[in-house]
């Protein structure tokens, strides 16, 4: 049975009428000229209209695009930090009147920005973050680019560099430098390249030594090689650096921070958030960020998707309040906020997960009584797509367009309750904001979207034990469902010479699966593309073996077949209901982060990263926490990387 929508959450005011003219200035708390790396807060204030109003702040540059920084908040601040390049800025904010969202006004303001340069030459500043540097650089030609080198000033340490930065003769370069051990010294030096990638000179190097880590600053301890690791020091040194979004507890906010294989803390972001799904070349960490968890207090604007840089500074962010309001203009329905996932799409276009509650009559998702359908509240997921402006310019909803075909016939992906019959109640742990009833029937529960080679969109829907392609086409598909990966699924799935052999015979499938996408790009081999998933196992164990470990699996998928194959499936040693990360590393070996190990036996959670060989052998393992103390932890994603500016995968 079909649902028809009862009720969905909108969060739009009131139409009134029209008020007088508003007007709006802003003001820094700063005059200018500042120079490169300087935090400026301004604060803008609007007059007229009914009193009540938000605010949209942009920036813009001479030859360059103005955008939205912080679209329309409640926030009268901006805290804006020029971390690159001098010059003149234009800050722009817009007001509007909260009873008649047409009544606006806009001012901006020029603000100048100096270098940091010492004597028009190269420097090495101190930032308000101990671990983060401020290298400075003078102007190179056009048509090359520019990087820094930093290492430890000690023999044997690693090489680290950042992103290049290409040269526009006209102004300095400046880069944060990060992934540096606290109280240690270390040697800078830049480099430019041609179109080539070929060094064409090489600076003099500065030396710098970081501080301490602040003791206010809480951290998950202890992160060691425990003796069950089967190697002190994992083999592929390439990717030396562990980048891990911690937190505490479910309901708490999550830290993200680096270490190198030993647990040694090498950064962490001085902002606390409520979920860190990925990062982005250059040093730039996306972030959800979730408002007060209380039922009666739906409050959109502090429902947000942001973006922040290494000292810890935001570079944009927007909510779930104007975000909806996009959406209902393009007649589809409001989201509560955002979950799990975050990622640049080419072009410079966003790709995220909005969560959508509705109350519905359907037999499969509220159950019946005499065969008469209840109401229920359902909470669901919406893929979203902006551009680079943060404006919506396509998405999905699960509700109305969740329609597939299979050899039954067509059918409503909402019929499909989850599959273990997972509820949430208001405000708690893992659960999306919903208002509508005290509890919901946490039917979706996404965590990874991605975009295919072919333009379409890979979706993993964990509690339906679920990856499918939606048909996205670039900006211009119907959201169609084109197939179902998984347990009762569109795929055939074959285990020939499949490595590794836990649960094979009885359910060889991934089940309530994180992190589960196309690897490398979605790159074909062959006709192969390769799949990789952290199976949770929730299905697996409710149903096949009470004793099952999570496991790390390999797909190899014909997707116009609808065949796959179980190449390599790890045996992780441990348990882990929920969180996780899978990634092939440059060698070939796999990492595996199982994130809430002992969550479900009642014990304090602890976290298990480990790498595996292609024959699912485990060759490395960390663990962050203690299973039998006080000193637990969870997290949510672990990334393997050559440094905190190649973006996560």
């Amino acid at each position: 049975m079909t649902f028809r929508r009862f009720h969905s959450v909108v969060f739009l005011f009131a139409a009134a009428p029209v008020f007088a003219q508003i007007s709006v200035n802003v003001v820094p708390n700063l005059a200018p000229p500042q120079q490169v790396g300087t935090l400026i807060v301004f604060t803008a204030n609007a007059s007229g209209g009914s009193g009540n109003y938000d605010y949209q702040f942009t920036v813009g540059r001479p030859g360059a695009r103005t955008l939205i920084r912080q679209d329309f908040d409640s926030n009268t601040t901006f805290a804006w930090n020029p971390s690159q390049k001098e010059g003149e800025y234009m800050i722009g904010v817009t007001a509007r009147d909260l009873a008649n969202k047409t009544l606006r006004a806009s001012t901006a303001t020029v603000f100048s920005v100096t270098p940091t340069l010492v004597g028009g030459q190269q420097a090495v500043h101190s930032t308000v973050h101990p671990l983060v540097a401020l290298f400075s650089a003078p102007l190179c030609p056009v048509g090359q680019s520019m990087r820094v080198l930093f290492y430890e000033a000690k023999p044997g340490s690693v090489k680290f560099v950042t992103n290049d930065q290409s040269c526009d003769n006209a102004t300095s370069m400046n880069f944060y430098i990060a992934g540096m051990y606290p109280t240690s010294q270390y040697t800078m030096k830049w480099q430019t390249t041609d179109a080539h990638g070929h060094i064409v000179s090489t600076g003099q190097p500065l030396s710098f030594t970081t501080g301490a880590i602040p003791s206010n600053v809480a951290l998950p301890s202890p992160i060691f090689v425990p003796a069950s690791s089967p190697n002190l020091i994992p083999p592929e040194k390439s990717y030396p650096i562990l980048l891990h979004s911690f937190t505490p507890g479910f309901g708490s906010d999550f830290v993200i921070a680096a270490t190198d294989a030993a647990g040694k803390y090498l950064w962490y972001s001085p902002m606390l958030i409520s979920n860190a799904p990925r990062t982005e070349v250059g040093g730039l960490f996306f972030s959800n960020q979730n408002g007060d968890p209380s039922p009666t207090i739906p409050d959109p604007y502090a429902e947000q998707i942001q973006e922040m840089d290494l000292v810890g500074d935001l570079v944009w962010n927007t909510n779930a309040e104007i975000v909806s309001e996009q959406l209902v203009a393009m007649g589809k329905p409001p989201v509560t906020g955002f979950s799990h996932e975050l990622r640049r799409l080419p072009g410079g276009g966003l790709l995220t997960i909005g969560s959508e509650e509705r109350l519905i009559a359907n037999a499969n998702q509220c159950g019946a009584t005499g065969g008469v359908p209840n109401t229920c509240d359902v909470l669901g997921d919406e893929v979203i797509v902006l551009d680079k402006n943060l404006q919506v310019t396509w998405a999905w909803d699960a509700f109305d367009q969740g329609t597939y075909t299979s050899s039954t016939g067509t059918h409503q992906l909402v019929d499909q309750p989850a599959v273990l019959g997972e509820v949430c109640t208001q405000g708690g742990n893992g659960c999306p904001p919903f208002y509508l009833a005290p509890i919901g029937n946490d039917w979706m529960h996404s965590n990874t979207v991605s975009l295919a080679a072919d333009g379409n969109i890979v979706l993993a829907v964990r509690h339906l034990d679920w990856v499918i392609k939606l048909n996205y086409a670039n900006g211009s598909g119907d959201g169609h469902i084109m197939w179902r990966m998984g347990p009762n699924g569109d795929f055939t799935l074959t285990t020939i010479n499949t490595q590794g052999t836990a649960d094979l015979g009885t359910f060889p499938w991934f089940s309530h699966p994180h992190d589960a996408e196309f690897a490398f790009n979605d790159q074909s081999f062959g006709g192969v593309q390769v799949f990789s998933a952290y199976d949770n196992g929730n299905t697996r164990r409710a149903k096949v073996n009470p004793h099952a470990h999570s496991r790390g699996q390999i797909y190899a998928v014909n997707e116009p077949a609808l065949t796959a194959n179980l190449n390599i499936n790890v045996d992780l040693g441990v348990y882990s209901l929920a969180l996780g990360t899978a990634q092939i590393l440059p060698d070939g070996n796999l990492w595996f982060q199982s994130g809430a190990v002992g969550a479900a036996q009642g014990v304090p959670p602890y976290v298990q990263e480990a790498e595996a060989d292609q024959s699912a052998n485990l060759l490395f393992i960390l663990q962050v926490g203690l299973p039998t103390s006080s000193q637990h932890a969870l997290e949510y994603r672990c990334f393997r990387m050559p440094s905190l500016y190649a973006g996560t995968p």
